[in-house]
């Protein structure tokens, strides 16, 4: 399907399928997605169905679904959303999330070299590449 099209279905499936599985205010229907929000508002239960956009050939998408609990993947709104979408659907498990500590772009192994980045021997405190000189 074309990359519009597939918006207008993500937003149908969004507003039809999911919408009554989210949790919205302070009632929980039940936990199966959330929207974007900050992650101190995030209630107790976390998500474990994604919704997304992939692309598959060259101006040939499909809608991408991930599932965090393996239970879901044969569920009745996987069923739905794969009839919706007339099974132009990328459907994979993909186990419970994990934050990861991620330093800022300066503390990993930069290539190519960029100037402001640190650089220096393992046992000294500090150094920082500031020129590039021919």
């Amino acid at each position: 399907m074309q990359l519009d099209s597939a918006r207008d279905l993500k937003k149908l499936i969004s507003d039809t399928i999911l919408a009554p599985l989210t949790v919205g205010g302070e009632t929980v229907v039940r936990s199966f997605a959330l929207g974007a929000t900050a992650i101190d508002q995030l209630p107790e239960t976390h998500p474990s169905l994604a919704l997304g956009i992939i692309l598959k050939k060259k101006n040939q998408y499909h809608l991408a679904i991930r599932c965090q609990r393996e239970e879901l993947m044969g569920g009745k709104e996987i069923e739905q959303i794969t009839k919706k979408a007339k099974n132009e659907v990328d459907v994979r498990f993909i186990g419970r999330l994990r934050k990861r500590a991620a330093g800022p772009w300066y503390q990993g192994r930069v290539r190519p070299l960029q100037i402001g980045i640190s650089c220096g021997h393992y046992l000294i405190t500090a150094g920082t590449l500031g020129c590039f000189v021919k």
